[in-house]
């Protein structure tokens, strides 16, 4: 503290120069300062706020204080140091004369629990120190008497704002009232008390800072005294709303996007969040500009209302796209240079709506030159890719298309010509993330099955979903199912397998391999000669039951073949003509 600060408080507590500074001031300064885990900057403030608490006794005053007041008031160390920050003058009062009996009064007058004083305590701790009789009952008796309260009411009344039990009544509380009653017209003190119990922090509100100017801004939004004061006296929480940082910037909003300024439209200016206001806004420009935008896609695209709107809905920024000058350019663009059909590019659209709102030539045709510069594609092929995976070319080409492919050829030691296979097969690896979808799977790939990188790499080539499939849901629960249902030893049969077989990582346990398993054991009838068959030829579980196995089984067994592991494998995998 500097001079002029400490020669401010020495006058005024003179005892402070009687005290010693290692046997009292020191002692009480640091057990404040851990007691209530405060900062130097909050030790600095409670102090100036209350200079007689380097003249309390630690363990007679402060320390009982503290605990009666975390005991009966369910604080812990952080709140306790709250609400002494909040209120420091709470140190200095009796515990029992003063403390314990506000919070005795607060249980009997207005019959609240433990926890209820608790939550009103924390939020007004200075209830703590005003007079019961020359505050708290006189604040109570007039609120009671002028709003014509029960008891109930009231109580209920002082749980949403407590601060009615120490503002001033003929300063503050009585002019707000009358205020109200005057300018809201209310004609009696029912309507008065409705508005009050709906509101009650209005008895806090200034006059002329708050309750007029909001008046007046509401009656010339609105255009009509009337309809403004209905409004407030329905909405009386509009009151509570920031005048230059909430209400007129939404007003000025909301008159820029033509939205009829009444009653509701007031409401959601006061009480929306900045996220259901944005929306509130877009909805509206969303129905202004809808038709047109509607009826132009409908006929581009050939798409229904529903549809169409649903897309406009979910992508609201295309509102703001011209038709000649971004999206009609863009449809063109894209369907030439993709040689789309119409229902391609309505598929496309309907997948990728944010392809409308996107820069030709500076973002669609040099991701698109990349992909086919770097994977060797022509026209088609890059046509089909992005038919596959729209989402592709919303990313960015450096930081995601091109580091993708980078990691593919670095982790997977690929060549140009092998990652555009594995593109062609799954474009979709271009939109993972590397350290929270690619490197994880491909971590969990090799410790899984002690595969080494080339391995791994060879295994990928063969089936690169693997890159993306969930561990936990899909693959992990796959390979526990193998290891158990075709009784595996260790984990090298089980790579044996998946390297003969990676497809399998994909299949559903419930819908695909259990099924084929009970089919193969019903059909060869012994168990044990259907999983060694299974495990030799794994391939097995990727035909089909109902197209290949069973109509193959049935052709066999009309034919008299024997069912053994031989005949499976032809089942399965000889074509049409071979079988």
């Amino acid at each position: 503290l500097n001079n002029a600060r400490l020669n401010s408080i020495l006058p005024g507590n003179p005892n402070l120069l009687a005290l010693s500074i290692n046997d009292n001031i020191e002692p009480t300064l640091k057990y404040l300062q851990n007691r209530l885990k405060l900062s130097d900057s909050k030790l600095q403030s409670l102090i100036v706020q209350n200079p007689q608490l380097l003249g309390s006794c630690i363990y007679e005053s402060l320390e009982p204080k503290l605990c009666y007041l975390q005991e009966q008031l369910f604080f812990n160390d952080t709140q306790v140091s709250k609400i002494v920050s909040k209120c420091p003058q709470m140190l200095n009062l009796n515990r029992d004369k003063k403390l314990k009996r506000n919070i005795v009064w607060l249980e009997e007058r207005l019959n609240l629990t433990d926890v209820e004083i608790s939550k009103i305590i924390w939020k007004v701790p200075q209830l703590l120190t005003y007079s019961i009789s020359d505050k708290l009952n006189p604040n109570l008796d007039w609120l009671q008497d002028r709003l014509e309260l029960s008891n109930s009411e009231a109580s209920s009344l002082l749980k949403k704002f407590p601060n009615i039990l120490y503002y001033s009544v003929e300063n503050k509380m009585e002019p707000s009232l009358k205020w109200l009653q005057h300018r809201l017209l209310l004609e009696n003190t029912s309507e008065l008390a409705i508005i009050i119990k709906n509101m009650p922090h209005l008895l806090g509100y200034s006059i002329e800072t708050n309750l007029e100017p909001t008046l007046n801004f509401c009656i010339e939004a609105i255009g009509d005294a009337k309809n403004a004061t209905e409004m407030l006296k329905q909405y009386p929480r509009v009151f509570g709303s920031s005048l230059e940082k909430r209400l007129k910037p939404r007003l000025k909003e909301a008159r820029e996007a033509d939205m009829i300024i009444n009653q509701s439209c007031l409401y959601r200016m006061a009480l929306f969040t900045k996220k259901q206001w944005d929306a509130s806004i877009l909805r509206h420009k969303s129905d202004m500009h809808l038709q047109p935008m509607l009826e132009y896609l409908q006929s581009r695209l050939t798409l229904n209302n529903a549809r169409l709107k649903s897309i406009l809905q979910r992508n609201p920024n295309l509102l703001a796209l011209s038709i000649n000058d971004n999206i009609e350019p863009t449809l063109k663009y894209l369907q030439n240079r993709l040689k789309l059909s119409d229902s391609k590019l309505q598929s496309l659209i309907v997948q990728n709506p944010q392809l409308l709102g996107s820069c030709i030539y500076e973002s669609l045709e040099p991701k698109l030159c990349y992909l086919q510069e770097q994977l060797f594609f022509n026209d088609t092929q890059v046509s089909k890719i992005v038919s596959k995976c729209p989402q592709m070319l919303n990313l960015n080409r450096d930081k995601k298309l091109k580091r993708n492919i980078v990691w593919l050829e670095e982790r997977l030691n690929l060549t140009d010509v092998e990652i555009s296979k594995i593109i062609w097969k799954v474009p979709q690896l271009l939109t993972y993330s590397i350290s929270d979808k690619l490197n994880p799977n491909l971590d969990w790939l090799q410790d899984r099955l002690e595969l080494s990188n080339s391995e791994a790499s060879s295994l990928l080539k063969k089936f690169p979903n693997i890159l993306y499939y969930s561990v936990e849901n899909k693959m992990e629960p796959s390979l526990k199912w193998l290891q158990h249902r075709l009784l595996l030893e260790n984990t090298s049969e089980l790579a044996i397998i998946i390297k003969n077989m990676p497809h399998l990582l994909g299949y559903s346990i419930e819908t695909n391999l259990e099924p084929t398993l009970n089919f193969c054991i019903e059909a060869i009838g012994d168990a044990k000669n259907a999983t060694e068959m299974l495990k030799q030829y794994p391939r097995v579980f990727g035909s089909s039951l109902e197209k290949r196995l069973k109509p193959r089984l049935k052709e066999a067994r009309e034919a008299d073949m024997i069912i053994n592991e031989d005949s499976f494998y032809r089942m399965a995998h000889f074509t049409k003509e071979q079988w």
